[in-house]
């Protein structure tokens, strides 16, 4: 996602979404790294294998990627387990991207 917003932060003609974009995608890679390392550390194992999905987002706008990537975070929150520390490491995720949809719905 951080190359994707990066992309559509390039591309956007609004600055207000530039900016939200700016943060998001700056943000993002640090907090996917936090919950990757912590769900290694506490379940004691290295992934080697991520699922990378192929579909293209070039018709997407930002907004409409960023309420797909809720959704997708929404269902695949469970693949972290209940560990509270863990889902804590989530909801920040969450937390930025419900952040930035509120920006590229409030400002123009």
């Amino acid at each position: 996602s951080a190359v994707i917003t990066h992309i559509m932060h390039w591309q956007t003609e609004s600055y207000a979404a530039h900016i939200a974009l700016g943060e998001f995608y700056s943000e993002i890679p640090d907090l996917v790294d936090a919950v990757v390392e912590a769900y290694q550390g506490k379940n004691n194992i290295i992934l080697r294998k991520f699922f990378v999905e192929n579909a293209t987002y070039d018709d997407m706008q930002p907004l409409a990627y960023m309420e797909y990537l809720s959704q997708e975070l929404t269902e695949g929150r469970a693949l972290f387990g209940e560990d509270s520390e863990i889902q804590n490491l989530v909801d920040a995720i969450a937390d930025l991207i419900d952040t930035t949809i509120y920006k590229l719905r409030r400002f123009k």
